[in-house]
């Protein structure tokens, strides 16, 4: 049998290691134009055939092989971005062309490279060059003019169009004769500019920009402007703006300033390195971009002034929001068990080791165990109720590392709105080839770090043990480094009476011990014992009451004043209950008694028994 056109070019594109899919193809047919058979396609012919193609796509000749056995008359797309190495300019027939060549004009046709491109069924041109990270997909960067980079895809010759026109590439630009170029920095600044501009458009819709983190969002936006060449005045006009719209309170204008000043200093469109680093200096296959911008670096006066955000729960004193925490113990103990319960623990906004969880959306992946057994501690775990919304779960991703899933990982993060990661287990998740090495397992632990801060989510990683255990700190197995890139560690124990100690290391709250029981039946966790400030075992009985009181509290300061009545209507605990937590409060003197206006049938009178937290002079 003949290979179709489309399969042998897909083959030649995988050969150059563009990652390549299968496409639907026009069935010429008005009622159904497309192969999809949806007679409401708005892409007929340019639709991947395959689901989650991002992640699926192949340079693999068999893989490629088998699909175009399935769909002999499908079109070929190659996916765009760092994987294939490559993005592509979508000029959008007669306006992308005038613009195109306006712009070429007035650059300079010298500085314009011979490069890949290729003609559309549509009467437009894709053009491709080298992959630059940082670009975004972006719709009419200018007139006519479309990127096409991580997460986009082009459709490739020889595919054909629903106008019946077959894609072809340019005869004086073919891929099996000029090779893929640099793009020009012209059109690099004219494509980040425009990426500026559309951000400061759409600025009164955007999320606030909370007390905590406006110096460093501000400056981080105020870096992205002079990479694309604005000026100091320039910069200042756009955080005045952003500052005005966004920040929650706005910040002093000499903050303004001072951001627009620091950042000014640097000189604009910064060149990216690659490097590699692996054991004894070698290549190892993992790459990193080193970049000359210097956001993050702060001068004495400035960091002592800094709006630094205060650290966010997922679980409060256990698993810090926007950091890396860890789950460790030997096999067999039941530490995929306890990271799985936090998971569901998150999705119903549950209880986890003692903990209230606020309800988040969660993200659950197995590198080892089958997704039935994953399902079968679910379900167990969920006492016989149905299993919740905002509750995912990833099948074992076999064949691929954590590195390769991590693009994927980040847009699914996007997408869902999660606010928990967890990875089980890591030390499969990374495919470590020496796990005791700094440089290789530094990889993963800054990868990991990197998700969990510009994510804002809580990462969890399920580890291994070392086999001699060890005293705390060192009972993370591999390179010291594992655990130097973790805020909170969670370490457990069996002991022989058949109770688990819980050892927690948390660099924001401290350290603590507590012991546990595992219920087989239900898969969760028991609290039995915790130490408390002055080493003494604490009961089951003065944990709970220890976490109600904090709980009375929390609600007591959310409002200036508040009454018995609301704390219990609030709490859900009795009166009486609530009016011993407020004396004992009062006796720790984090609470006052106070004189109020109470409102009912009669007006305003006034009322005691009205409860507020003192105020505590800023530092």
């Amino acid at each position: 049998m003949i290979p179709s056109a489309t399969l042998q070019a897909a083959l030649e594109y995988a050969a150059r290691q563009w990652r390549v899919v299968p496409l639907h193809y026009p069935t010429g047919l008005p009622a159904a134009p497309c192969s999809c058979a949806r007679p409401d396609c708005d892409k007929p012919g340019k639709h991947p055939m395959i689901k989650a193609w991002p992640e699926n796509a192949s340079t693999e000749p068999s893989v490629i092989k088998r699909w175009w056995a399935q769909w002999p008359k499908a079109n070929v797309g190659i996916v765009c971005g760092k994987e294939s190495g490559i993005f592509a300019v979508d000029v959008d027939g007669y306006e992308g062309l005038t613009e195109l060549h306006r712009l070429d004009a007035l650059h300079g046709s010298d500085d314009s490279p011979i490069t890949p491109r290729s003609k559309t069924g549509g009467g437009g041109t894709h053009i491709l060059f080298q992959h630059e990270p940082g670009l975004k997909n972006e719709v009419r960067f200018a007139p006519g003019l479309d990127i096409r980079t991580d997460g986009g895809l082009i459709v490739a010759p020889p595919s054909i169009h629903q106008s019946g026109t077959l894609y072809e590439w340019d005869a004086l630009a073919d891929p099996s004769e000029v090779p893929v170029a640099e793009c020009p920095r012209w059109l690099l600044q004219i494509i980040r500019a425009s990426a500026i501009k559309s951000t400061a458009a759409v600025v009164r819709d955007a999320e606030v920009i909370p007390q905590g983190t406006r110096d460093r969002t501000l400056t981080s936006l105020a870096g992205s402007m002079r990479r694309v060449g604005m000026t100091e005045p320039e910069i200042y006009a756009g955080l005045r703006q952003i500052n005005q719209d966004r920040c929650q309170p706005p910040l002093p204008q000499e903050s303004l300033q001072r951001i627009s000043r620091s950042i000014s200093q640097y000189p604009p469109a910064p060149e990216t390195v690659e490097i590699t680093v692996g054991k004894n200096g070698k290549d190892n296959g993992h790459q990193a971009l080193v970049d000359d911008e210097d956001e993050g670096l702060w001068e004495g006066p400035e960091f002592e002034s800094a709006d630094f955000p205060e650290p966010e729960w997922l679980a409060k004193g256990l698993i810090p929001k926007a950091m890396l925490s860890m789950i460790v113990a030997d096999p067999k103990v039941g530490k995929s068990v306890m990271a799985h319960g936090l998971c569901i623990a998150a999705a119903i906004g549950g209880f986890w080791l003692g903990e209230r969880v606020p309800e988040t959306r969660c993200l659950y992946i197995n590198w080892e165990d089958p997704p039935g057994l994953t399902r079968e501690r679910a379900r167990k775990q969920m006492e016989g109720r149905p299993l919740p919304k905002g509750y995912f779960i990833r099948e074992p991703p076999f064949g691929k590392s954590l590195t390769e899933m991590s693009p994927w990982i980040v847009r699914k993060i996007k997408q869902l709105n999660l606010g928990l990661l967890v990875v089980d287990p890591l030390a499969i998740a990374a495919r470590w080839k020496d796990e005791t090495n700094p440089y290789e397992t530094g990889v993963i632990m800054s990868g990991l770090q990197e998700i969990a801060v510009k994510c804002n989510i809580a990462v969890v990683v399920v580890h291994h043990s070392t086999k001699s255990g060890g005293e705390w700190g060192k009972e993370v197995r591999g390179s010291g480094g594992i655990f130097g890139a973790v805020m909170s560690l969670l370490s457990i124990k069996r002991r022989a009476d058949g109770i688990f100690d819980l050892d927690l290391i948390n660099k924001l709250t401290g350290d603590r011990k507590s012991s546990l029981q595992r219920n087989t039946k239900t898969l969760s966790w028991v609290i039995t014992e915790r130490v408390d400030a002055e080493g003494n075992p604490m009961s089951g009985v003065q944990i709970q009451r220890e976490e109600n009181m904090e709980l009375v509290l929390a609600t007591i300061r959310e409002a200036p004043s508040v009454t018995i009545g609301e704390l219990a209507a609030t709490t859900e605990f009795a009166e009486n209950t609530v009016r011993r937590y407020v004396k004992q409060l009062i006796r720790e003197k984090l609470v006052v008694e106070g004189d109020t206006m109470a409102v009912g049938p009669q007006g305003g009178r006034p009322s005691t028994g009205y409860w507020a937290v003192p105020q505590i002079a800023p530092d």
